[in-house]
């Protein structure tokens, strides 16, 4: 099954890059660093390639963009150790190992140079405005987190220890920890963005056999629980993922077991819920008094007015950046771009089984 996640986010601490955990460097077989500039089929080139493989019957994971959850920024092929991920600002990367396992793949090679020459002076002026918009939204992101800090502290007392919630995801899970420490490193990855189609998720695609929901306030979440079942539940062939919060990228708020083809999801209200087979408190049933509702609830109308404030701006860049595409899109040789892509497919084939 095709699932999805987000390799970045936008967040108060400006653009996030988690594209190292797209296919971790012990898993990776062949890496494509695909660049050049919006426009040019990054997104589509990845697309392909994710559904001739699906079509094949292997599992494949997109990776959508934040900025526009339409789009691409990566696409992996776990079990053939497979990566192509955009590698362009703000998550330019480079080849670690040139020529052995990391390949770069420059679409900007098949752009028509004077198709886009009378468009310089066009293209500066609405990267420099595009670039104004984020700056913009990761100040009303900035803005909006002390409100949501404020209501996860108004909470605090009431919160259950970590050790005592994770020992009950664990008993849910009907699967035993271990702590002998010889495992796979987490990947951190998001299931949730800051979008300019406001909060979006991912998580209904990676929903597995057991789905467990930690019920929490608003402004709170799970993160040292579900690091410590993290720990205790590591992956030996698949590792475990932890997916981040993308107010508080530091900690995460879901989190994956492959291997116990488990979900544990405690967002504490930032996303819509989805469904799941059980679910926990993750209170201990204290109440709060009237003035510390009543002030968290004032947090959390003030913190949405800023987030639609910021989802705004992203939306006017995306707006920006389809004129950009529009321009590179009208000087670009798709037909060699075919031809390279069918290229990748041979190089790809050559790491298939054989029968």
């Amino acid at each position: 099954m095709d699932k999805y996640f987000f390799p970045g986010g936008n967040t108060p601490h400006g653009f996030v890059n988690c594209f190292d955990d797209i296919l971790p460097q012990y898993a990776a077989r062949r890496v494509y660093y695909v660049k050049g500039g919006s426009g040019v089929g990054k997104s589509t080139l990845m697309q392909r390639v994710g559904e001739r493989y699906q079509r094949q019957g292997w599992d494949v994971e997109y990776f959508n963009c934040s900025s526009d959850p339409a789009s691409l920024d990566g696409v992996a092929l776990p079990a053939l150790g497979v990566a192509l991920m955009d590698a362009t600002p703000p998550h330019l990367m480079e080849p670690r190992l040139p020529g052995l396992r990391d390949f770069t793949l420059d679409l900007a090679e098949y752009l028509d140079e004077a198709r886009l020459t009378d468009h310089k002076a066009e293209l500066e002026a609405v990267m420099s405005r595009r670039a104004g918009c984020f700056e913009q939204a990761y100040a009303w992101l900035r803005a909006a987190l002390p409100l949501y800090e404020n209501a996860g502290r108004l909470y605090a007392g009431t919160l259950r220890p970590a050790a005592a919630l994770a020992a009950d995801i664990e008993r849910a899970l009907d699967v035993p920890g271990v702590d002998d420490g010889a495992a796979l490193a987490p990947r951190r990855l998001f299931a949730g963005a800051i979008s300019p189609d406001g909060f979006v998720s991912t998580l209904e695609t990676l929903c597995a056999g057991n789905c467990i929901r930690i019920e929490l306030p608003w402004g709170c979440d799970a993160s040292e629980a579900l690091e410590l079942v993290a720990r205790r539940h590591p992956g030996r062939t698949r590792p475990t993922v932890l997916l981040l919060n993308p107010m508080r990228p530091e900690r995460a708020i879901h989190l994956l077991l492959p291997e116990c083809d488990a979900l544990i999801t405690a967002d504490g209200g930032l996303q819509d819920p989805i469904k799941c087979d059980a679910v926990l408190s993750g209170v201990s049933g204290a109440i709060p008094d009237e003035t510390a509702r009543a002030a968290a609830a004032f947090d959390q109308r003030e913190f949405t007015r800023l987030i639609e404030a910021a989802v705004s701006e992203l939306r006017r860049a995306r707006t920006l950046h389809a004129d950009v595409e529009r321009v590179y899109s009208a000087a670009m040789n798709f037909d060699a771009v075919g031809a390279r892509l069918d290229a990748v497919y041979g190089e790809l084939d050559a790491l298939l089984p054989q029968n």
